[in-house]
């Protein structure tokens, strides 16, 4: 079956797809809220309803992710290893 093309015949951009990781997929979510928090609270103040939204959903998405995973962390290249394990 052929690719898809474009009008010049090129072949298209991919579209960003979700991360197959569900970890990575949740702290993707997290970091994504945690940036529109953290400038709606810049341009709008911390008592503003937007902001104190975003800031509320940020903390329920953190503690849902830290009940299902227990830490904020995603392991995308294997197991941490300390400096001095390295090979």
């Amino acid at each position: 079956m052929d690719e898809p093309k474009t009008d010049g015949g090129s072949q298209p951009i991919a579209l960003a797809q979700e991360p197959a990781n569900p970890v990575l997929a949740s702290i993707k979510q997290f970091v994504i809220l945690l940036d529109k928090t953290a400038k709606s609270r810049r341009t709008y103040g911390a008592t503003n309803s937007v902001a104190q939204k975003f800031l509320q959903q940020q903390f329920e998405i953190l503690t849902d992710h830290l009940g299902h995973y227990s830490k904020l962390a995603c392991s995308c290249n294997g197991p941490h290893r300390s400096p001095a394990t390295r090979t």
